[in-house]
């Protein structure tokens, strides 16, 4: 029977996510994470059967100021049912929610070697849209930090528009993820964006050279935005940004770790200096 998510089943859908991570032999995401991604999902299932929770996915909620629609869903089974019917179930359901959006695309994201997944959804029709990978730093923290950091305010949401949209453009139009300027200048008079920003601040950090905003980094359950102004790159202000977004990390008690594109090779020759490993691929399908 499949489900709609109840708050009393995140104790059991962490454990399939600690199971399926020991099997395939790397950490998938953070209990923190998958609790808050959960709550917030557009819509989010449980496969149970017999009184057993054997798998669940979730989607998330589709940016609706983006003329290009793209919805991402995910699916985890505990990795006994791997080869049962589970993921047929779980994405026959989850189906009809994806299609109400009308997006222009449909992707997902996994383990590059979790095969099981990866045959199911390429069965489908699914193919693959890029690589990844999760890299994670075990070190102590950084000193000599040369630039100045805040909380992100108000004041820097134009700054923080051009920066973001500038910043990710060539790598986005590299892997054709569209659109490939993420921001125009529509957004920027848009209150409601401003707002919304502003309200999903936590974790986002203005990094400044004295006055000058040369960049931004936001952090949650990993570091999930490193961008530099394009007219300050080449001065060592992205490794600075990750080095100080690690401190608040290991401040915090949460695992280093973050996701970069596989052909992104400037970004990972940066992280592996700054002693970052590789330890596990990704693998992201596509549907249209």
């Amino acid at each position: 029977m499949i489900r709609k998510y109840k708050k009393e089943d995140l104790k059991v859908i962490l454990s399939i996510l600690k199971e399926s991570s020991a099997h395939l032999g790397a950490w998938l995401t953070t209990d923190e994470a998958v609790k808050s991604d959960v709550e917030n999902a557009k819509v989010a299932l449980v496969c149970e059967e017999e009184g057993i929770i054997k798998g669940f996915s979730y989607m998330d909620k589709l940016d609706k100021r983006l003329a290009y629609k793209q919805v991402h869903f995910y699916m985890f089974v505990h990795p006994d049912y791997w080869w049962q019917d589970i993921y047929e179930k779980l994405w026959i359901k989850i189906k009809p929610y994806l299609q109400e959006e009308n997006p222009n695309i449909t992707t997902i994201a996994f383990p590059y070697h979790h095969v099981e997944l990866s045959i199911f959804l390429k069965q489908l029709g699914f193919v693959t849209k890029f690589y990844s990978l999760r890299m994670e730093y075990r070190g102590p923290k950084f000193n000599n930090l040369i630039l100045n950091v805040r909380p992100y305010n108000n004041d820097d949401f134009e700054s923080y528009l051009r920066i973001y949209s500038e910043g990710f453009y060539q790598i986005r139009k590299q892997y054709d993820m569209k659109p490939y300027l993420v921001y125009t200048e529509e957004n920027y008079k848009d209150e409601h964006l401003r707002q919304e920003i502003l309200d999903n601040s936590e974790g986002l950090y203005t990094f400044m050279n004295e006055e000058e905003i040369v960049g931004f980094g936001k952090i949650g359950s990993f570091l999930d935005i490193v961008v530099v102004d394009k007219k300050h790159t080449n001065k060592g202000y992205g490794k600075d940004i990750v080095r100080q977004c690690t401190n608040i990390l290991i401040d915090r008690n949460i695992p280093v770790a973050l996701y970069v594109l596989d052909l992104n090779t400037r970004a990972i020759k940066l992280y592996k200096n700054l002693g970052f490993k590789v330890v596990m691929p990704i693998e992201a399908l596509k549907i249209t």
